[in-house]
């Protein structure tokens, strides 16, 4: 919830210094930027499950004075979940490099 929020507000504030400054919603950079964002927030939040269900388990499990068990370790390496987060991260870092290097 605090990542999404967090999201959010990082769009909000960006898209009023897009307007503060004059740059314009148009530019190629801006447009990529808002369309990495939304590929971002959609790769981490499909990610994000499994790793929400993991940390039920550990939370229950550690609760109970278990140890971690076979399941919490399949939901931690779950490759496609892995795989998606990764892809979220990447999409933010292409979105910072755009901001730095505003290619035209």
């Amino acid at each position: 919830m605090l990542t999404a929020l967090g999201a959010l507000g990082a769009l909000v504030f960006g898209l009023a210094l897009v307007g503060d400054e004059d740059i314009g919603y148009g530019t190629t950079w801006v447009s990529a930027s808002i369309a990495l964002w939304v590929a971002s927030m959609a790769l981490g939040g499909a990610g994000g499950r499994t790793a929400r269900h993991a940390r039920h388990l550990a939370e229950r499990l550690a609760a109970e004075g278990d140890r971690p068990n076979e399941e919490l370790r399949k939901l931690v390496g779950h490759r496609p979940s892995l795989l998606l987060s990764y892809g979220a991260t990447a999409a933010v870092v292409a979105i910072l490099v755009l901001m730095v290097w505003r290619p035209s």
